[in-house]
């Protein structure tokens, strides 16, 4: 169920529905050398951004439904379970149904609301082992990687990133 963000005794720091996620991944991408695609439909892949021997596959996230764009309504706690629950399912199905002629990287865009990071963070481990990254988007549209030790310099130069986030 939604809920005033203003009514949190914590509010969400700022709102982004799954398609304000999407438009600053893409647009970043495309600003950094990618070739960019955005999905068609609710079952295709939100962002797939090609470069050099990549390919990444984005799915995204929000704090927001489409429906209460513009207001103070966000998802409360159990949506957030409940859509986290369903992006890494969609991600793992992801894995297993997409071929491409590049290395494919498997990442979960998000707002960086501490209320999700908290929550995504419970499941580091298990996303590590399936080298699922999560990027996180600031305000600023700042962007963030979190990911497996063993994969961080390589997803920061493949991304043009300078910052990665062990712990948020």
């Amino acid at each position: 169920m939604s809920k005033s963000n203003s009514s949190f005794k914590i509010p969400d720091p700022f709102i982004m529905t799954p398609d304000k996620v999407t438009e600053i991944v893409y647009k970043y991408l495309s600003e950094n050398g990618f070739m960019v695609t955005r999905g068609s439909s609710n079952s295709d892949v939100d962002v797939r951004a090609k470069k050099n021997s990549y390919e990444l596959i984005i799915e995204s996230r929000g704090n927001q439904a489409y429906k209460n764009r513009g207001t103070d309504k966000v998802f409360d706690g159990s949506q957030i379970d409940i859509h986290l629950s369903e992006h890494i399912t969609q991600i793992m199905r992801f894995q297993q149904i997409i071929s491409s002629d590049c290395e494919p990287i498997f990442i979960m865009a998000n707002p960086l609301i501490p209320r999700i990071v908290q929550k995504v963070e419970k499941y580091s481990k298990a996303l590590d082992k399936l080298e699922i990254i999560r990027l996180w988007l600031d305000i600023d549209e700042t962007l963030m990687v979190q990911c497996q030790e063993e994969l961080q310099n390589k997803i920061a130069n493949i991304l043009c990133l300078n910052s990665l986030a062990k712990r948020l």
